[in-house]
């Protein structure tokens, strides 16, 4: 209800998305001994429900090759790979600490960043064994949440008590603050580098009407350009990921709706992490959905 709240809610759209899903890739298929018998056979699954374990290790290998070719894409190397694991560690520790006293991320309701969260947070790290083995150890608070978000109930049994509602007066838990600052600081000059490179991109696209693909040759969420982005002083080759951008656009669009209060809050909140620019992107080409493609407004 509240518009700092809101507005955290919207940045964790992305900034959720930023933080987990590189480290949920490092962990799905760079630990191929560890997690591959379920994994390839999950993939090959999804192809053949009823199919043999021959169908499965089958189509489960077409997919791992596809990833494999994404590998310098997403700017795998021997030197990113602690960081991306001392990002979960940290990224943990600050949810078991959230989770030991709320249910959701905003208190006693689930919110849309929750449902983020569960796309890296169960999606890989939950299921694929060697990031849930970890999990398990060191944030079963975590790993009992994941399982609490696959239930039709909204209050689980440890939180009996707890009032199903959001937090009052637009409050925001010190945990979700050290999550925001986490997410701000590993991630905010990177989605300014992507914002700046679209742009640059789409200034010359001057023969592309709107509705028209970003990528005619069929990538639904193609990424534009390329840049180094750097995480904790790796630094790695990256391209402005146009789905990122739709999603950022879809939140900037809320705040410029807001009156003055509302915007004042939230300037001064992403101010308090130097971050207070993100607000003020502003998209070349604004983006949208043509079918499930990315596309121009």
């Amino acid at each position: 209800p509240g518009p700092r709240q809101q507005l955290v809610a919207r940045l964790f759209e992305v900034l959720l998305d930023a933080v987990l899903g590189r480290v949920a890739w490092h962990y799905r298929w760079n630990f191929m001994d560890e997690n591959y018998g379920f994994v390839g056979r999950e993939f090959g699954r999804s192809f053949r429900p009823q199919g043999s374990d021959e169908d499965l290790d089958h189509y489960g290998g077409v997919i791992a090759e596809r990833m494999e070719g994404k590998r310098a894409g997403l700017g795998d190397s021997e030197a990113l790979r602690p960081v991306l694991e001392e990002i979960y560690l940290e990224t943990l520790a600050l949810l078991e600490a959230h989770f030991t006293t709320y249910p959701y991320l905003f208190g006693g309701l689930p919110s849309i960043a929750d449902h983020v969260l569960m796309g890296a947070l169960f999606g890989h790290l939950a299921r694929d064994p060697e990031p849930a083995r970890i999990m398990k150890q060191q944030a079963p608070r975590v790993f009992r949440w994941t399982e609490h978000m696959n239930t039709p109930e909204i209050q689980s049994p440890e939180f009996a008590d707890f009032p199903l509602e959001y937090l009052a007066g637009d409050a925001l838990p010190d945990t979700l603050i050290a999550l925001l600052e986490l997410g701000l600081s590993d991630c905010g000059d990177s989605i300014l580098q992507s914002a700046e490179t679209y742009n640059g991109w789409a200034a010359e696209q001057t023969d592309r009407p709107a509705g028209s693909l970003v990528s005619p040759d069929g990538f639904d969420e193609p990424s534009v350009g390329r840049f180094e982005a750097h995480l904790r002083g790796v630094s790695y080759p990256s391209g402005a990921s146009t789905y990122m951008l739709w999603v950022l656009q879809r939140g900037l669009d809320w705040y410029s709706a807001q009156d003055e209060a509302g915007c004042n809050a939230g300037r001064e909140l992403l101010a308090k992490f130097d971050r207070a620019a993100l607000l003020d992107i502003r998209l070349q080409r604004r983006l949208t959905r043509v079918g499930s493609r990315m596309g121009f407004e």
